[in-house]
């Protein structure tokens, strides 16, 4: 009877530990904010599935403003950053901007400068809502380009940012064929 109790206790508790590791292995980890926006990339490294170069539409200096994703489908904010993240866009000649990663797939533009942004996470004051009602923009590119040719417009593993311009400047850039028009 003991024998028989104890084993049917092990085996009990063989088929709870087996069960947990399955639902383990079922997980996902969360992805990173920047996974989103550029899977397969981190965006500390130039070493990227893309390099993007954009236009925007001129209405707003949307380089001094905070972005959020924004889900346009069902009208919501679906993520914000930390008051430390800032979208990294080098400036480049003729109105075009730089960035190692597509951080405008689903991207919304408010109208909150970065130094506002910090201000208001100190106060514990940003919400989705707020965040929502200060959108002023969410189809703000003019132009966009994906650099697909990771090799292009690099010297020592790094963007040349004076060959880029010197491409642009030159129209070379929007006929290269490791470059592809998106919008």
């Amino acid at each position: 009877m003991k024998k028989t109790v104890f084993l049917m206790l092990c085996a009990s508790l063989c088929i709870s530990f087996m069960a947990t590791s399955c639902d383990k292995k079922d997980e996902k980890p969360e992805k990173e904010p920047w996974e989103e926006a550029c899977p397969g990339g981190d965006p500390e490294s130039d070493i990227l599935p893309y390099s993007v170069v954009v236009k925007f539409d001129g209405k707003y200096e949307y380089w001094k403003y905070v972005t959020v994703t924004y889900d346009k489908v069902n009208e919501k904010v679906k993520y914000y950053h930390s008051s430390e993240y800032k979208v990294d866009l080098k400036e480049l000649t003729n109105g075009y901007y730089y960035a190692t990663c597509d951080f405008f797939a689903e991207e919304a533009y408010t109208d909150i400068t970065y130094e506002e942004y910090k201000d208001m996470s100190d106060k514990g004051i940003i919400s989705e809502e707020t965040l929502k009602n200060r959108i002023i923009s969410t189809n703000y590119l003019a132009e966009k380009y994906f650099i697909l040719d990771e090799n292009a417009f690099k010297k020592d593993g790094k963007i040349d940012i004076d060959a880029l311009n010197a491409s642009i400047e030159s129209g070379e850039f929007f006929t290269y064929e490791g470059v592809e028009r998106i919008k």
